[in-house]
């Protein structure tokens, strides 16, 4: 799925909030703060917000000041640089194509500005600064996001560095997709599950942040607070307006009017059109098997016609498809010839 989601909310203004339905995981973690494992593995749901988690803990361990349960002041000095980004003692290693949308004022880094994998010069840059003093002679802490996104020569130069601990220095990894981690990586971190929201919880705060129609924007993002809030600050409504015109092109077999939606699609994310269609076919499979839409429940009348049109087994078949595409989305094929052929598929299915 789409790794966007969860970096969607980090400007400064979010980086010292704690999203409410993580403030009992949060004030469990930090009840025994001198005490912590040197290295935690954090994983939950896309989009509910582990990144921002892992900075207001990064933030609560530096603090000089902590208010109540050990959490951040977000006044005293340290917290004012964590907010600011400028903490000596905090560190990020994050792949270079997420630079804009986890710190939008930061000048770009990275020579290779494209990269979606955590490479090993990332880490071997803090070489010095893992053996230095602390600046406050308080903790030093590491957040790697996503983890699952380090290449096989960063993750065993990890491994090596998490199997001789240093002192007061804890490592934040966070990944919402566990099985794509070394087990060895895993072994040698405790586990933190992080708690999705309620439905209720998710809709109030959705709408405290000024986002209309809040209940339509969750469903269209698989109950994810954080990819609703992102896609609404982005987008006029829930349902993306080449998604409707691509259903009644389907409807009415119109392949011309298919085909052109080439243009659109080609100049979108390739992981982020496989994640709509996914949900697409996870509504249209709902149809085939009586159930209610969960993502685009205003679709119900276009989607009964496509589910009945097509054989449970093509859909599902297609669906299987969407998942394995996801897999390779981020690699530089030609864009074209991609969505060409998924255009194919689709058209295939339901013709």
């Amino acid at each position: 799925m789409l790794i966007l989601p969860d970096a969607a909310l980090y400007s400064s203004a979010y980086m010292m909030q704690l999203l409410p339905w993580f403030e009992e995981t949060a004030r469990h973690f930090l009840q025994h703060k001198e005490q912590l494992g040197h290295a935690w593995l954090m994983t939950g749901a896309a989009g509910i917000g582990k990144f921002q988690f892992g900075q207001f803990l990064a933030a609560s361990l530096l603090c000089e000041q902590p208010a109540a349960h050990g959490f951040a002041c977000g006044q005293c000095g340290p917290c004012q640089w964590v907010h600011t980004g400028v903490h000596p003692d905090l560190k990020y290693i994050y792949p270079a194509a997420l630079e804009s949308a986890l710190f939008p004022h930061h000048e770009g880094e990275h020579a290779d500005e494209h990269s979606q994998e955590i490479r090993i010069e990332q880490l071997r840059a803090l070489d010095e600064w893992f053996y230095a003093s602390t600046h406050r002679a308080g903790f030093r802490v590491i957040i790697i996001y996503p983890a699952h996104q380090m290449n096989g020569i960063t993750a065993n130069a990890l491994l090596k560095i998490l199997e001789e601990p240093m002192p007061r220095t804890v490592f934040l990894l966070m990944s919402a997709q566990l099985p794509l981690l070394l087990p060895t990586i895993r072994s040698r971190c405790q586990l933190l599950r992080l708690p999705s929201p309620t439905h209720q919880v998710a809709l109030s705060w959705l709408a405290k942040q000024g986002v209309a129609h809040p209940e339509q924007w969750l469903a269209a993002h698989d109950g994810a607070p954080l990819s609703a809030y992102h896609a609404a600050q982005q987008e006029e409504q829930p349902i993306p307006q080449w998604l409707q015109q691509l259903l009644m092109a389907l409807e009415q077999r119109q392949k011309a009017a298919l085909y052109s939606l080439l243009p659109v699609l080609e100049s979108l994310p390739f992981g982020q059109v496989l994640t709509v269609l996914q949900r697409l076919f996870l509504d249209i499979q709902y149809c085939q098997f009586n159930l209610q839409v969960q993502h685009y429940p205003r679709l119900q009348a276009q989607l009964n016609t496509l589910a009945a049109r097509a054989s449970q087994h093509a859909v599902a078949f297609l669906l299987k498809n969407l998942t394995q595409a996801q897999r390779t989305a981020h690699h530089p094929f030609n864009q074209k010839l991609r969505v060409h052929h998924l255009l194919d598929q689709l058209f295939a299915c339901f013709s």
